[in-house]
Parts: C-alpha cells; structure tokens; sequence
C-alpha cells in the first residue's frame, strides 16, 4: 500500500510538471497571467513610437521554428531591438502565451537590458541581464509548448523601455512580482508574435 501511494505521488507530481511545461499550470502556482494581461493593457501603444523589436528567425505573425518549442532544443529566440527612446534606462522583454487554456502563461521575462539598439543571439543575454522566473517557476526561458491538438497559439514577444533600472525588484522574483515592476516602469512597448502548433 506505502509503494502504491507513492507511485501515486510521483505520477501526481509528474503530471503537475507536464502541465506548468505546457502551459495548463496548477491553480495555485504564480502563473503572473493576470500581471501578464495587465502589462500588455498598459496604454503605451504597440508600436513604442519608433521602439521596434524583430528576429532573424522569424517574421512577425509568422510560424516559430520548432528548436524554440519543448519539440526541440527549447532555446530562446534571436532578437534585434531597434529605436530606443531617448531617457531609456533599460530594456524589459516578455515572451508569452495568452491563448493558454489556464489564463495567459508567461514563457520569458528579461530585465537589464542595455538602453540602446542591441541584439541578442539565440540562448543567449549579456551579462548584466536579469531573467525572473517564468510561469513554470524557473529563472530563464520556458520553451512553447501548446497542448497537442489546439490550435495554433499565437505567442507575444514584447520589448518595453523602462525609465528606472529594475534591479533586485526582478531578479530570481515570481513572475508576478517581476511583471508589475517591469510595468511601474515602462514607458514604451513594442511587439511581435509568433504561432506554434505541436504535431498531434
């Protein structure tokens, strides 16, 4: 019977995992969706006046390879950031899924961005970047990962200028915490997006 409840256990766990990794989360966990939704209703406008933000790997509205997906290497994407606005103090970016079935699931926060027009190489950050934990309550990137057999989620890759340095509010902080600090400061976004559909 102690052998079965523990079979039981582990499974439960596993299953808990699989979840956060796809997006369904546990009710309990700091997904920070509604932190999430909020940022992105701040009135700042999509386009950040001339704020722009693109990548080598794929065109905005377009189809993310799958080496960004938990199909493959999950890493994260390249990105170019260009037209940073005067008084900049550093950039934030936010990858994230608001078509997850749980509420909107949070796959990447950065903060300590340089506050110029930079470019990030795939699975890669500068030194002074700070990543916060992810709706799967991991510092870094989370891979997409939509359940199989939805439809094509259509993932936002937001990049916000921010007039203070966010310092110790992010680092290593719950995604919850890390969005609304990213948002007390944010003067200008701009954002891409990207689907991914899994096989099956």
């Amino acid at each position: 019977m102690r052998r079965l409840n523990w079979m039981m256990a582990a499974a439960a766990a596993a299953a808990m995992v699989t979840l956060g990794a796809c997006g369904g989360g546990s009710a309990t966990a700091d997904r920070g969706n509604e932190a999430a939704d909020a940022l992105f209703a701040k009135d700042l406008g999509d386009t950040g006046g001339a704020l722009r933000i693109s990548s080598p790997n794929v065109t905005d509205g377009a189809a993310l390879p799958s080496r960004f997906s938990c199909d493959s290497t999950a890493i994260s994407p390249a990105l170019v950031i260009a037209g940073v606005p005067e008084g900049t103090a550093e950039l934030a970016i936010v990858l994230d899924d608001p078509d997850a079935a749980g509420g909107t699931y949070v796959h990447w926060i950065v903060a300590g961005l340089p506050a110029a027009d930079t470019s990030l190489a795939e699975d890669y950050l500068p030194p002074k970047a700070i990543s916060a934990r992810n709706s799967a309550g991991r510092s870094g990137y989370a891979a997409v990962c939509p359940p199989k057999g939805d439809d094509a989620h259509t993932y936002r890759i937001s990049v916000y200028a921010l007039d203070e340095p966010t310092g110790d509010a992010v680092d290593k902080q719950l995604a919850t915490d890390a969005l609304e600090a990213i948002a007390e400061r944010a003067t200008a976004r701009a954002t891409m997006r990207a689907t991914y559909e899994r096989a099956g």
